[in-house]
Order: structure tokens, then sequence, then C-alpha cells
């Protein structure tokens, strides 16, 4: 009987599990359908397996609000009337990466994918398309020291101060070693793959 218990008890908590991702599973199925039904320019999907934690999903949200507060907060009225629906793809044709979605991989690093792609479009868009590279996010992650900690979060003003002061390169999607040449090089280390270490005490 205490072996039956135990065994009982022990089932519980796996129950709740399968519950738990059954529920989080449904939820999201049910909002795919809901986006997908709603418009035709894109197509909406799951990013993830079922077996992703909420932890490891956590890691790819790295923006941090560093530097905001120094940011100034300025009011401009138009008197231009706004269209009812904008398509900046269409506007902008020549830009190429204005209806590209960026692949940040596994990395914490959306806030140096968001300054190169607005940088990139807001360049392109400027030079009338005569641009129409994408700027490299790994050159951001690799080479703004005072943005952050690369993989585990930054700063998009940093990222944007960066590149004023110091210029960016030409490349790809995350992983995709498309960095072009800066005239001055920052110092990093390519790698095929990273390891977590543990911790350990001193």
């Amino acid at each position: 009987m205490k072996m039956l218990l135990i065994l009982a008890l022990a089932t519980i908590p796996l129950t709740h599990c399968n519950v738990v991702d059954d529920q989080r599973s449904t939820k999201w199925n049910k909002l795919i359908e809901e986006v997908n039904s709603a418009q035709s320019t894109w197509k909406a999907g799951k990013n993830f397996g079922p077996d992703i934690s909420d932890e490891a999903i956590q890691k790819l949200l790295g923006a941090t609000m560093d530097g905001f507060s120094n940011v100034p907060i300025k009011n401009f009225e138009t008197k231009a009337n706004i269209p009812s629906s904008f398509d900046a793809r269409k506007v902008w044709s020549n830009c190429p990466s204005i209806g590209h979605v960026r692949d940040q991989g596994y990395c914490g690093s959306c806030w140096a994918v968001a300054a190169a792609e607005a940088v990139t479009d807001r360049y392109c868009i400027a030079t009338g398309g005569q641009f129409n590279k994408h700027l490299s996010m790994e050159d951001l992650l690799s080479c703004c020291m005072e943005c952050g900690q690369g993989c585990n979060g930054g700063s998009t003003v940093y990222a944007w101060y960066h590149i004023w002061r110091h210029g960016i390169t030409t490349g790809g999607d995350y992983g995709s070693n498309e960095m072009g040449k800066k005239t001055q090089t920052c110092h990093f280390v390519t790698a095929s793959a990273l390891e977590q270490l543990p911790t350990v005490a001193l």
C-alpha cells in the first residue's frame, strides 16, 4: 500500500506538467490560428519545440533600458494627413531589408538586432536604395563593449551610440559569418560552438 501511495504521489507532478504543457500548446495554437486568419502578408507559426523552458525563452529577451534616461524627449506636431494603412515594403521597395525578419538565433541579442536593422533601413531609405545591404548585428555583439554582455543582453541606445562613433560593418543574420571589414578592428574570437562552464567557488 505504501509503495502504491508513493507511486501515485510521484505521478501527480508529471500529470500536472503534461496538463500545463497541453494548455500552453492549445493557447499558442489558438493564437497562431487567430493571427493567420486575420491577415495574409505573413504566416505565424511556432518558433520553439514543446520542451523549451520559460527560462530559455527569457534568455532571448536581452534588451536593457540602460541609456534611455539620457535620451531627450521631443514632441512633434504634424498637420499631415496620416493614411489609414501604410506598407513600408511598398513605399521603399528598393530597400529589401525592410521586409526581412532577422533571426537572432539562440542569443539574447534583440538589442543588437533592433539597432542594426533600424540603421540598415534608415540608411537604405536615406540613400534612395543605393545602399541596400544589411548592417551587422554580429559587429555590435563582438565590438560594442559598452553595449552590455553580447548574447546575455545589452542596450539599444548604446548600440546606436557605438554605430555613430565607430561605424558598423555589413553582415547577415546571427551566425551567418557574413561580417564585412572595418578599417578599425575590434578583437573577438570566432567559435563554432559554445559551452556553458560550471560555476566554481573560489
